[in-house]
C-alpha cells in the first residue's frame, strides 16, 4: 500500500501462527452494502500487502489445521478462504433466514453464528445447521441474537452468547439456555481454561462460569467491552476506550498504557501464542508481551 491508496477502517482480523495478522477493512465512506468491496491485508513485520475482494467480509479467523488458512464471513451468507489463497465462496444458511455474525474455529470444526439463533457447523466439508434448542424461523423480540461462539468441540462444552443477556450451552444433544440475572447484551467469549469461559459486554459487566454455573462479574465501569482474548495467561479485553486486563482473582480491570502520547482506535482482539493483535477503527496494534506498537499502513498515515 501506498500514501496514493484510500484511507481505510479497520473492521476484524485474525492473528497468524507464527507471525502477522489477517486484517478485514473497508475505504473510508463507502457505504456498508452487501456487495462492498473489502480490502484483505496482510500485515507481518511492518510488511503489508493487500488484495481486494467483491464481497463484504465481516468476520475472519483462522483455521487452526496446521495448513495456515483464514476463512472469511461474508454478509452476503458465504464463507470462503481469504488467506494465503482466494477461494470459491461457499453458501452457508438456510433460505430466507437472517444474517450471521461471527465465525469460530477449532482444531476439527468451524462455526457460524447469528441471528434467529442461528449456528451452523462446517463438518466434513459441508455447512449444516447446528442450533437445536436455539433456531427460530422468524425474527421477533425473543429470537436469539447471537454475537459469538467458542468451545472446543461439539463432543465437549460449548457456550455461545448473545443480545439482552443470551448465554447458551451446549453439551452433546441440543442448546440450552442459561438463566443470568442480568439483560445486558453479550459481545464475544473466551475459553479461560478448560470448559470455563469469560464473557464480555455492555455497561462494563462480564460472566464467569461453566457448565450449568454462572456468574456476574461487575468491573466498576459503563464501557461496552466488544472482544476478548486470552495472550500467555493474561485476559484482555477491548472498548472504543481503549484495552483493559482482566484480574479474575481481584475480578478488576486496568486499563493498558500504550506509551504513544495518543489513544490508539481499539475494538476487535486477536491472539496467537507470540503476538496479541488489536484492530480499531484507524489503528492495526500488536503487543509482543513486552511492548505495544502501532503499525504504519501508509494510506492511513
Amino acid at each position: 500500500m501506498t500514501p496514493s491508496d484510500l484511507p481505510v477502517t479497520y473492521l476484524d482480523g485474525a492473528a497468524l501462527t507464527g507471525g502477522g495478522a489477517v486484517v478485514i477493512s473497508a475505504v473510508w465512506g463507502l457505504k456498508d452494502t452487501i456487495d462492498r468491496t473489502t480490502r484483505i491485508l496482510h500485515v507481518a513485520d511492518d510488511v503489508v500487502s493487500y488484495i481486494d475482494v467483491p464481497e463484504n467480509i465481516i468476520s475472519v479467523v483462522q483455521v487452526p489445521d496446521g495448513t495456515g488458512t483464514v476463512i472469511g464471513l461474508a454478509k452476503s451468507g458465504v464463507v470462503l478462504p481469504v488467506f494465503p489463497e482466494l477461494g470459491t465462496p461457499e453458501p452457508m444458511g438456510r433460505s430466507g433466514a437472517s444474517k450471521l455474525i461471527s465465525l469460530h474455529a477449532n482444531a476439527d470444526e468451524q462455526f457460524a453464528c447469528g441471528l434467529n439463533g442461528q449456528i451452523y457447523r462446517r463438518t466434513h466439508g459441508h455447512w449444516q445447521p447446528f442450533d437445536d434448542g436455539l433456531y427460530t424461523p422468524k425474527v421477533s423480540s425473543i429470537s436469539p441474537h447471537l454475537r459469538g461462539i467458542a468451545g472446543r468441540s461439539r463432543d465437549e462444552m460449548l457456550v455461545t452468547v448473545g443480545l439482552f443477556g443470551m448465554i447458551a450451552e451446549f453439551g452433546g444433544g441440543e442448546w440450552t439456555k442459561v438463566e443470568i440475572p442480568t439483560n445486558c447484551s453479550f459481545e464475544n467469549l473466551v475459553e479461560v481454561r478448560r470448559g470455563e469461559f469469560l464473557v464480555c459486554g455492555d455497561r462494563g459487566l462480564l460472566a464467569v462460569g461453566s457448565s450449568g454455573s454462572w456468574s456476574i462479574a461487575d468491573t466498576g465501569t459503563n464501557v461496552t467491552f466488544w472482544d476478548v482474548d486470552k495472550f500467555q495467561g493474561k485476559l484482555f479485553l477491548s472498548s472504543f476506550d481503549g484495552i483493559f486486563e482482566y484480574n479474575t482473582k481481584r475480578e478488576s480491570i486496568q486499563q493498558v498504557d500504550f506509551d504513544m502520547g495518543f489513544m490508539p482506535g481499539t475494538y476487535k482482539l486477536s491472539a496467537s501464542t507470540t503476538e496479541l493483535w488489536s484492530f480499531g477503527q484507524d489503528s492495526i496494534l500488536c503487543f509482543d508481551g513486552r511492548n505495544w506498537r502501532r503499525l504504519k499502513i501508509p494510506s492511513n498515515g
